[in-house]
């Protein structure tokens, strides 16, 4: 059954044939990919919103490298104790999954682990591309175009939520819930790729690791893992695919790209946190 509802009038979707439609006779179809785009025009910010085709390209190909397979590997470690044990159907949802890496690293090691088929997986980014690029890899999972500020979800119909380097938005998060689901925040720690601002900036500074105010609303923390440990890239191409991958893209100046396309080879730190919440009492 479809978690999906109707980012019209929020009444809930079901599969007919190759779309999605509502009691409403509002349809979305499927594409030849297998996902559906739920975005609606007045949701986007731009005619193309999010990632475009290139930088999908690029982050398929830095992540090909396994830079970021320890944090893939945390993530994992956290989540499947929590599908071998449920004996009801369980319900993922990744948003802002972007290419689909956590998300299928996580059905590969649950692949290895169990064959239950109650078990469902759903990713959703505003990018048409990174929905696109997913759901070639991974016909076993959901995939939506969707804006995660505008969640095509149902109310309490997700079991863990994970968000991954994507924007937040907690009252939507808490909303598509269970009320005993968890959610899986993976944010930056205070010394994340330090090499790369080093040379971005004059004086760096490290990441904030103070606690995020803002959840206290909807959520109780209830363990925070930290996966650090440091990497070797070698390849101008490989190094400029990770830059594209972080905000520091859209602000980098032309002296530092010349900096970074001088370089055959960079050694960074990696150090992420991943936090895991309760819902708490809205």
């Amino acid at each position: 059954m479809s978690i999906y509802r109707c980012p019209v009038c929020e009444q809930e979707l079901s599969l007919k044939a190759r779309s999605y439609q509502c009691e409403s006779n509002h349809s979305f179809d499927v594409a030849k990919e297998g996902y559906v785009n739920l975005l609606l025009a007045n949701q986007k910010n731009s005619n193309d919103p999010g990632d475009n085709k290139q930088m999908i390209a690029s982050r398929r190909e830095f992540f090909n490298l396994g830079h970021y397979d320890p944090i893939s590997e945390a993530l994992n470690a956290l989540v499947m104790p929590l599908i071998v044990q449920t004996e009801n159907e369980f319900t993922l949802l990744d948003v802002g999954c972007g290419e689909g890496f956590f998300l299928w690293n996580l059905r590969q090691s649950l692949e290895s682990r169990s064959t239950a088929s109650n078990i469902d997986f759903y990713g959703t980014d505003i990018s048409k591309w990174a929905i696109k690029s997913a759901s070639k890899r991974d016909k076993n999972s959901h995939f939506s175009v969707a804006s995660l500020y505008h969640l095509p979800i149902e109310d309490e119909s997700v079991d863990c939520l994970t968000r991954i380097f994507a924007p937040k938005s907690y009252a939507e998060f808490a909303r598509v819930l269970k009320p005993e689901g968890l959610f899986i925040s993976v944010v930056p720690g205070a010394d994340h790729l330090m090499g790369l601002k080093k040379i971005l900036y004059d004086n760096p500074t490290r990441h904030s690791e103070e606690h995020d105010t803002d959840i206290e609303q909807y959520f109780n923390l209830c363990e925070q893992v930290r996966a650090k440990y440091r990497i070797l890239i070698e390849g101008t191409e490989n190094i400029f695919n990770l830059i594209k991958m972080t905000p520091y893209y859209w602000t980098m100046s032309a002296e530092a790209s010349e900096t970074f396309t001088s370089l055959d080879k960079i050694e960074l730190g990696v150090d992420c946190l991943l936090n895991v919440y309760e819902k708490g009492s809205l």
